[in-house]
């Protein structure tokens, strides 16, 4: 059972890690970064009194051994909720997150040089995604409102996560096979809508002026 856990606890570790990345992108770097310290630091809190609770250790002997090995187990976590008062202080004040300015103008350059507006052609705008295994190519498509629209959507391989794709804004949830894969809208309203695999893993967005 213990081995099993472990296995388990390793697959369900490598999905999260995946996500925060994906949440790291496309959400606020600096509060999901001090939300992932909070719970570090509760985990290793509760992590760490277990061990002591299973190794049936008194407070006076505890106390000892930590004088004696180094180990100042309550001014470790002492500086360690001072840190993340720290930084919720400077996130509130803005600080903190000017330093994801950088990252921030990257990925918002990088997703602005994967932006095209689709071509009209007899009355219909078309436009070509390409599936990949980490995402969409383009990441944004511009429409015009009120025109029908058609988006082609190449996947040139067999199952992966992007193998659904999602739009709730128009009601639209299609698995997507090997090759092309023509999704029909008319949107009605200017706005951005986004677009993405079943799981939210991987997204884009539909521009639409």
């Amino acid at each position: 059972m213990a081995a099993m856990d472990g296995l388990l606890a390793g697959i369900m570790g490598g999905m999260m890690g995946a996500m925060l990345g994906v949440m790291v992108i496309y959400q606020s770097p600096a509060l999901i970064i001090l939300f992932a310290d909070v719970i570090f630091a509760v985990v290793m809190y509760l992590l760490i009194k277990l061990i002591h609770e299973e190794a049936r250790v008194e407070p006076k002997k505890k106390a000892a051994s930590s004088q004696k090995e180094g180990v100042p187990s309550t001014r470790f976590f002492a500086i360690g909720f001072g840190l993340l008062v720290i930084l919720i202080v400077a996130n509130q004040s803005g600080g903190f997150s000017n330093l994801f300015t950088a990252t921030n103008a990257s990925v918002e350059t990088a997703q602005a040089a994967e932006t095209v507006q689709a071509q009209q052609v007899n009355g219909v705008q078309e436009a070509t995604v390409t599936v990949e295994k980490f995402g969409y190519s383009p990441q944004e498509i511009k429409l015009k409102a009120g025109v029908p629209a058609k988006l082609h959507f190449q996947k040139d391989y067999r199952g992966g996560c992007l193998s659904f794709l999602v739009m709730q804004d128009f009601n639209i949830q299609q698995p997507l096979q090997q090759g092309k894969s023509t999704i029909e809208l008319t949107p009605t309203k200017p706005g951005k809508y986004l677009f993405t695999c079943g799981m939210g893993m991987y997204g884009g967005y539909l521009v639409v002026e």
